[in-house]
């Protein structure tokens, strides 16, 4: 990942909910989290509490096409 080039010097993916912006660059696996309103900063520090979580990996279930 180091030696990707960042040419438009962007983040990779946009996740965003109205009042909280979420931003994840894939180059430097950082998440930025952003608000404009002051009622929405105690539920960054939630989002950041809950992140720090263990967390149990569930495994992708391979699906059923079913025929038409």
């Amino acid at each position: 990942m180091q030696n990707l080039p960042d040419e438009l010097d962007i983040p990779d993916c946009d996740l965003i909910r109205p009042k909280i912006v979420l931003v994840y660059s894939h180059k430097t696996s950082q998440l930025t989290m952003v608000t404009s309103l002051e009622e929405c900063a105690s539920d960054l520090e939630d989002i950041e509490k809950f992140l720090h979580e263990p967390f149990m990996h569930t495994p992708l279930q391979k699906a059923t096409i079913l025929e038409e």
